[in-house]
């Protein structure tokens, strides 16, 4: 019985390598977002904020210049490795929806020899990294939020855990979640239902704890409280958020990013108050605010009751490349493909003094 050409996928992802990144580029729309997207970092880098102080004077004719009327900013974007491994087989195919395009075993035709349409197969994986990538955006943890698994304790709910697992015969650290109280010895292992797996969230520090570290340790107090957003309330506390800036910055435009959840709860907010009100979704601007802020739901806060109040470009992501996150590195094997992707990618704020949040998490 002749197996599926393993070498048909594994050529596909070198051969149409650009169409594959074209997946994960719409994927992602980070840039479209008002995201900066800096590409080619392999480490880390100092974030390009430069504010020169107040320093002219009445004249009189004495050179006597104020001193340090510069200060760059300290914040770093440091960007951290990742990896996403791929064993697959033939076998895996024969059993699902995909077979009906593949022809019967043991046929020896030509179309036997081809993994079932894999464009679709690499575009379906390529969506699965970008939707990852999108969850490390703002939830990203990093991995020193993780404690080593200890055997003699007991770990209540949002408990955070590493812990040497054996997968496909080789040993690796996994990271968890304790998402149901446990008693002593009750690990990853031994009681997979009290653990969620949460190795993608460990790669890199999203904006969320961003922001944690900001307030505990930079003196950062630019939220507005806001409560749960209500249809009654939508308006009045997103007008709330954006004028948490300064008139300045204000007059220079700014994004408030949210879940589309509450961006719905806007809009009917509006309508109840404003019949009639005309407004473009594809650009929703916020009433009262003459069209300087822009309200845009996205991915990264599904969920989240967060509102985050930005001038553009000022929440920062890093890369090493984004074209470095499609090149699949595959090697065939007697059944079947080792696949492996690695990338780098970070999270940073550019200047604290240009967001303001909201106080719900």
């Amino acid at each position: 019985m002749n197996g599926v050409d393993l070498s048909k996928i594994s050529g596909y992802a070198n051969a149409y390598s650009s169409t594959i990144s074209g997946i994960l580029y719409k994927e992602l729309k980070l840039a479209a977002e008002g995201i900066n997207v800096i590409e080619n970092l392999q480490d880390e880098m100092l974030m390009p904020k430069l504010s020169v102080k107040k320093a002219s004077r009445p004249y009189d004719g004495v050179f006597a210049p104020d001193p340090n009327q510069f200060e760059f900013s300290d914040r770093k974007l440091r960007v951290d490795l990742a990896q996403r491994d791929l064993y697959l087989t033939t076998t895996e195919f024969r059993t699902t929806y995909l077979a009906k395009w593949a022809a019967s075993y043991g046929s020896n035709s030509d179309k036997e020899k081809q993994i079932p349409l894999p464009a679709f197969f690499w575009g379906e994986y390529m969506k699965n990294i970008a939707s990852e990538v999108v969850g490390m955006v703002y939830n990203g943890l990093g991995v020193d939020k993780f404690a080593t698994f200890a055997s003699g304790t007991s770990y209540s709910v949002g408990a955070l855990v590493k812990i040497t697992t054996t997968n496909t015969g080789k040993s690796r650290l996994d990271y968890f979640k304790c998402i149901t109280a446990t008693t002593a010895g009750q690990s990853p292992i031994t009681h997979p239902a009290k653990w969620e797996n949460v190795n993608d969230l460990a790669i890199t520090e999203g904006f969320e704890q961003k922001f944690l570290k900001a307030i505990a340790d930079e003196g950062f107090d630019s939220i507005v409280s806001t409560g749960d957003i209500t249809v009654d309330d939508a308006l009045d506390q997103f007008k709330a958020i954006f004028r948490g800036l300064s008139e300045v910055q204000r007059n220079k435009g700014a994004v408030i990013y949210t879940s589309l959840s509450d961006k719905d709860t806007l809009v009917d907010c509006i309508d109840n108050k404003y019949k009639g009100f005309q407004r473009n979704d594809n650009v929703f601007l916020l009433p009262g605010t003459d069209g300087k802020c822009k309200v845009l739901a996205v991915d990264w806060l599904a969920g989240k009751k967060r509102k985050i109040c930005s001038l553009p470009n000022n929440l920062t992501v890093g890369t090493n490349k984004l074209s470095d996150m499609n090149k699949l590195f595959s090697k065939v094997e007697h059944y079947g493909i080792e696949t492996s992707l690695t990338y780098l990618f970070g999270t940073e704020i550019c200047d604290l003094e240009s967001v303001v949040i909201n106080d719900q998490p």
